[in-house]
């Protein structure tokens, strides 16, 4: 980190772990200190808010405050948030068990998706006695700060940074704050791959903040998995070189994936299925074959390109990237590699995903497309970004 390591690491690692330390007492049945836990984020946060105005770091609590009071003035209205995930947590709430919704009672909800953020609502409630459609919503901003702490940290100028916020209010909007987990996401992927550069390149000691980092991450979403796993693979390929020091860090990346794989194992054991998966598993090979050839056809192609690759946002991407040695005179740095190669991989992942959805193809691009593809134009805002960061480096 360049702006005040102890500042930006020491408040994104707490903040991580508040979230990490709700979901275990949930887990292990201590659900009753969650109300603690909660308030123990509560005071942390009035800390944070004293120590960023201490040493002037004061930006990313602004943002956090700002849309805090946006979510507190806005009820959930729209499906995801308030059919999935203030679903999932208002049952968690009312049964007091992180495994109310493996009952699989109103399966349109999808009730294998992860939990950690619809707990920390349950504990938000739990705090003020009842359930209403606002104050638990508005838990989730909890979420956004340590990806922003991340941003401001590397970035290390408030011109910048204040770029970087506007660029990311444009492209994710209301999915910030309307109880959707789909912006939440993107800033955690961006954040980690950040983080995990710093890591496995830099030697910086930030390896409890990527592993707590990582846990939050993979407990998202479904996709939090796999977006690891591309951010894995995007710092490796970036640079293949593995040493003994390098292996043990790789090593620690099996933690997340523990717990991932604890959730999934729970979820398995319940007889919960994923409506993606469960329809391909009622295929035979045939079938399936069948299924990916017609995905294949010209129609399908260009209807999954259209809705994954046209977005006005990657723009911004591609200009600087064209003009980059003449204008910082300088080759791609790691960082920079690192996002590319992700933007390529994550994007393989969704191209995947939309050839085996047992779904209507256009139903299935026309509803998800715009929110999974938030990684992809989060990192068309940051290259940029890094780039006019480099060359104001470089010019000075």
């Amino acid at each position: 980190m360049n702006v005040n390591n102890s500042f930006v690491i020491k408040h994104a690692l707490a903040f991580n772990a508040f979230f990490v330390l709700n979901y275990l007492a949930w887990l292990i049945g201590f659900q009753s200190i969650a109300p603690v836990i909660f308030t123990g984020l509560l005071i942390y946060f009035c800390y944070f808010a004293v120590d960023s105005f201490k040493f002037k770091h004061a930006l990313p609590l602004l943002v956090i405050l700002y849309l805090g009071f946006l979510s507190l003035g806005t009820v959930a209205t729209s499906w995801d948030a308030r059919s999935i995930w203030l679903f999932h947590a208002k049952r968690i709430f009312i049964d007091n068990s992180i495994f109310a919704q493996l009952d699989d009672y109103a399966i349109w909800s999808h009730n294998d998706y992860p939990v950690i953020a619809p707990l920390l609502s349950a504990s938000f409630a739990k705090l003020i006695g009842f359930w209403n459609e606002i104050f638990p919503k508005a838990s989730n901003v909890f979420f956004i700060l340590p990806p922003l702490l991340i941003f401001y940290g590397h970035i290390n100028n408030n011109r910048l940074f204040t770029l970087m916020v506007i660029g990311i209010f444009y492209i994710i909007a209301k999915l910030l704050l309307n109880g959707y987990m789909d912006g939440i996401l993107a800033l955690y992927a961006l954040s980690t791959l950040i983080i995990a550069k710093y890591y496995f390149y830099d030697k910086q000691n930030v390896g409890l903040l990527f592993i707590l980092q990582s846990i939050v991450l993979v407990n998202i979403k479904i996709e939090g998995f796999f977006i690891f796993a591309v951010i894995i693979a995007s710092i490796f390929l970036t640079k293949p070189h593995i040493t003994y020091a390098n292996l043990k860090r790789y090593i620690i990346c099996l933690v997340p994936i523990i717990f991932w794989a604890l959730w999934k194992f729970i979820v398995h054991a319940h007889g919960v299925v994923n409506y993606i998966y469960g329809g391909l598993a009622t295929n035979n090979l045939i079938s399936l074959l069948d299924h990916v050839k017609s995905r294949f056809q010209p129609d399908s192609l260009l209807m999954i390109f259209e809705h994954t690759l046209l977005f006005k946002y990657y723009l911004l991407l591609a200009l600087p990237l064209l003009f980059y040695r003449k204008i910082v005179n300088v080759q791609l740095d790691q960082i920079i590699k690192a996002s590319l190669l992700f933007f390529a991989l994550y994007w393989l992942f969704l191209f995947t995903v939309y050839v085996l959805t047992p779904h209507d193809l256009y139903w299935h691009l026309k509803g998800s497309a715009t929110r999974t593809t938030l990684p992809l134009q989060l990192i068309s805002l940051w290259i940029p970004i890094l780039i006019l960061k480099n060359y104001l480096s470089h010019k000075g």
